[in-house]
C-alpha cells in the first residue's frame, strides 16, 4: 500500500507555547481561571492531557499559547518528542509545541501513534543531534516527513492500535492491583497490624536473618558470573526472577557472599529509599543480596516464607515508623527493632491457607510476566506496520487474533483480583 509523505509543516499549524513572567505571579485559582498545561500534567502511560493541576489569570493567556480538545502536543526538550493529545482547553509554556490540524485530513489517534514511533522519532533525534540538551525547534519540526494514509485509513489502524495499547495497559493495571492482594488477604486472615501485639509474638521468634554483602570491584572475576546478586535498586517487583547485576560462582568461594534459595523474603535495612517505602520482595531464583538487605528465613516448620512475606508486606507501614537515621543522614532499620517487631501467631490451618492462596497468586503474577515482553514486541510490530502502510486486514487476521482472547482472559483474571479481599 502507497501512501503519499507530507511533512508535518504542511498539514499543521506548528507553534512554541510560551510563558507570562514571573510566571508565579500568574498563578490563580479564581473561577476565571484557564488550565496551565505542565509537562507535570503528563505521564509515559497516558494519552490524553485532560486536567491541570495549576491554573493562571485570564490576562495571561495572551502572553502564553491556547490550545484545546484534539490538539497535539509535543514535547521539545529533554524527553523530547512525545506526543499527547489535547482533551481540555489550557495554555502551553515554551517546553511544549503544539501541532494544530490545518489541512482536514488528520486523525489525532492516528498521528498521536504515528508521532511516538521509531519512523518519526528516528527523524526527531537525528534533527536534535549535537545539542547538548536536545531540542525540537518549529522549523525543524516542519520538516520532518511522514506518511498520510486517507483518513478513513487512519482511523482503522489508530482503531487497531488503540485496542493493543489497551491490553498493556490493562497488563499494567493488573500487576498494580495483583500486588495489593496479597497484604490485604494476609490482614483479612491474621487481622490489622495494630493487633498483632497481642500475640505475644515477635518476629525474631519466627525468623532467622542473613546478610549480604557487596564483592570487591577491584575483582573482575567476582562479577558477571551469571549468579543473580540483588541490590535495593531490583526490589520493584513481589518475585525477583533477574537481577541488573550478576557475581561469578568464585565470588561464592572467596567472598563471604551466600547464596540464599528460591522463595526467600528479603527485606531493604540501609539506605535513602527508607525515607519512602520499605522495600520487601521474595526470590523466584536463587540469588546472592548486597548488605543493604537481609533475608528472612522461618525458624521452624510452622512458619512459611509467604507467611513472613505476607507479614512484612501487610505492616510496610508500621515498619517505617521504625526507620532511623544514621551517619551522613542514611536511613536504616535496626535489627533489633526488627526482631522485636510484633508479627500475628503463626497457626498452622491459617499459615497453610495463606501460602496456598500466595502460591495462586504467584502463578497469576508469573503469568502476566511472562507475557507482557511479547505483548510489547506485538504492540511495536503493529505500530511499525500501521505507520508504514503493511497492516492489512488479513496480517491482522493471521497475527492479532490472540489479541481478543489475551483481553478477555485478563478482564476475567482483573475480575477475579477485585473479588480478592
Amino acid at each position: 500500500m502507497t501512501w503519499r509523505t507530507v511533512r508535518l509543516g504542511e498539514i499543521f499549524e506548528i507553534a512554541r507555547g510560551g510563558s507570562p513572567r514571573p510566571i508565579d505571579e500568574y498563578i490563580s485559582d479564581a473561577a476565571d481561571a484557564v488550565n496551565w498545561i505542565s509537562i507535570k500534567d503528563a505521564t509515559e502511560s497516558s494519552k490524553y492531557i485532560r486536567k491541570t493541576k495549576l491554573k493562571i489569570r485570564p490576562d495571561g493567556v495572551s502572553k502564553s499559547r491556547l490550545v484545546g480538545p484534539g490538539d497535539l502536543l509535543l514535547t521539545n526538550s529533554m524527553s523530547f518528542g512525545r506526543p499527547y493529545i489535547m482533551a481540555t482547553t489550557g495554555c502551553i509554556h515554551d517546553g511544549w509545541l503544539m501541532l494544530t490540524d490545518r489541512s482536514g485530513m488528520v486523525d489525532a489517534n492516528f498521528f498521536f501513534h504515528l508521532l511516538g514511533s521509531e519512523l518519526v522519532y528516528a527523524q526527531f533525534s537525528r534533527l536534535a543531534a549535537g545539542a547538548v540538551v536536545k531540542n525540537l525547534n518549529i522549523d525543524l519540526v516542519k520538516t520532518v516527513e511522514v506518511p498520510l494514509p486517507p483518513l478513513s485509513e487512519q482511523r482503522r489502524i489508530a482503531r487497531v492500535l488503540d485496542e493493543a495499547d489497551r491490553l498493556r495497559r490493562l497488563r499494567a493495571t493488573a500487576r498494580a492491583r495483583s500486588q495489593r492482594v496479597a497484604p490485604a488477604l494476609f490482614i483479612s486472615m491474621f487481622g490489622e497490624p495494630s493487633t498483632w501485639r497481642s500475640s505475644g509474638i515477635s518476629l525474631g521468634d519466627c525468623v532467622q536473618l542473613r546478610s549480604g554483602s557487596t564483592p570487591s570491584k577491584k575483582e573482575p572475576d567476582y562479577w558477571n558470573g551469571g549468579v543473580p546478586w540483588v541490590s535495593p535498586k531490583d526490589m520493584k517487583r513481589p518475585v525477583i526472577s533477574s537481577t541488573i547485576d550478576s557475581v561469578s560462582a568464585e565470588s561464592l568461594d572467596r567472598t563471604a557472599l551466600r547464596l540464599l534459595p528460591a522463595g526467600t523474603t528479603l527485606l531493604v535495612v540501609r539506605g535513602m529509599i527508607l525515607a519512602r517505602t520499605v522495600p520487601v520482595a521474595r526470590l523466584g531464583v536463587p540469588a546472592t543480596i548486597n548488605q543493604d538487605m537481609k533475608g528472612l528465613f522461618p525458624r521452624s516448620s510452622s512458619v512459611s516464607h509467604q507467611f513472613i512475606y505476607g507479614a512484612l508486606v501487610a505492616a510496610r507501614m508500621q515498619l517505617l515508623r521504625l526507620v532511623r537515621t544514621a551517619g551522613h543522614g542514611t536511613k536504616k532499620l535496626n535489627t533489633d527493632d526488627l526482631l522485636s517487631f510484633p508479627v500475628p501467631e503463626p497457626t498452622v490451618d491459617l499459615v497453610s491457607a495463606f501460602t496456598s492462596a500466595l502460591e495462586r497468586l504467584d502463578a497469576y503474577e508469573g503469568a502476566v510476566s511472562d507475557s507482557t515482553p511479547a505483548l510489547d514486541s506485538l504492540f511495536l510490530v503493529l505500530r511499525h506496520r500501521g505507520c508504514n502502510g503493511e497492516l492489512t486486514a488479513g496480517w491482522r487476521r493471521a497475527h492479532v487474533s490472540d489479541l481478543h482472547d489475551e483481553i478477555a482472559d485478563q478482564s476475567l483474571a482483573l475480575r477475579h483480583l477485585e473479588v480478592a479481599p
